[in-house]
């Protein structure tokens, strides 16, 4: 009989003493897994888990923050860009607007 074994039968042997109940015991022994004692989780496992979590997600958090500035400073680049063009696209169309008008009032001035 392996390790894992005799401890499953003194587990067995202390259930049918505290519930006083063969099935009881028994349906509490089928249900739980023979896992080895070297892969069962402990406090401390689950301690360095969290703590590396803890890590990862402040890594994650600080490389979020600085793809927003870059995204925000992407974006101040762009709106600079779009008033430049639309300043240019204002002079462009009040100039044509106005060769318009000169070109109309000579034509209405040769006509007359």
């Amino acid at each position: 009989m392996t390790s894992t074994d005799s401890n499953r039968v003194r587990l067995h042997a202390g259930l049918l003493e505290e519930f006083s109940n063969s099935d009881t015991a028994n349906l509490l022994m089928q249900n739980l897994p023979s896992i080895p004692q070297d892969q069962v989780a402990t406090k401390d496992d689950f301690r360095g888990l969290s703590n590396e979590l803890r890590t990862e997600m402040a890594d994650l958090r600080t490389e979020l923050k600085t793809e927003m500035a870059d995204l925000r400073t992407d974006m101040a680049d762009l709106r600079g860009d779009l008033k430049s063009e639309m300043a240019q696209n204002l002079r462009l169309i009040v100039a044509s607007q106005l060769a318009t008008m000169l070109m109309l009032g000579g034509w209405v001035a040769a006509v007359t």
